[in-house]
C-alpha cells in the first residue's frame, strides 16, 4: 500500500461513510462522490482489487487531467478495468445508481471516453473471483 500513497500525493483523497450501505454498492459510491463534489475528477477505486500498480494510478491521474471531459477508462488488452476515472459531468449519474450497480452503466452510456492502455494486469484483477474464473 505504501506504493499507492505515494501514487496519491499531491491529489486529493477522502473517505465517506454510506449510511445507506445496506441497499448496494451504488451507495457507497454515491457517498463517496458527495464527499469530492468539488473535484476536478473523481477515480472509482475498488476494495477488492488491491493490485493495481501505482503507476497505473499516476497514469490515470495524468489522462484525467489531459482529458477533463471524458471518462478515463485503463485497459490491458483491449479489456476495460478499474478504478475508472470520471468527470465531473457525470457526478449526478454515479449517484443516482441504484442497488450492487457499479459503475459500467455509466461507462457504457457516455460518449467522451478516453481509453487508457496499461500494462497492468491488477486493473482486472479482483479478489473476489478466483483466478480463471471472470471475464
Amino acid at each position: 500500500m505504501r506504493g499507492h500513497r505515494r501514487a496519491c500525493r499531491g491529489v486529493l483523497t477522502s473517505s465517506a461513510e454510506a449510511a445507506d450501505a445496506t441497499l448496494g454498492q451504488s451507495r457507497s459510491l454515491a457517498a463517496g462522490v458527495q464527499a469530492m463534489r468539488d473535484a476536478d475528477a473523481l477515480f472509482a477505486a475498488l476494495a477488492d482489487m488491491p493490485f493495481v500498480k501505482a503507476e497505473t494510478l499516476r497514469e490515470l491521474a495524468a489522462a484525467s487531467r489531459a482529458h477533463p471531459e471524458h471518462t478515463v477508462p485503463p485497459t490491458q488488452d483491449d479489456r476495460p478495468g478499474n478504478p475508472v476515472g470520471f468527470p465531473p459531468r457525470l457526478f449526478d449519474a454515479l449517484t443516482g445508481l441504484q442497488g450492487d450497480t457499479g459503475t459500467r452503466q455509466v461507462v457504457a452510456n457516455d460518449w467522451q471516453v478516453a481509453l487508457l492502455p496499461v500494462g497492468d494486469a491488477g486493473i482486472h484483477r479482483d479478489v473476489d473471483v478466483p483466478p480463471g474464473a471472470g471475464p
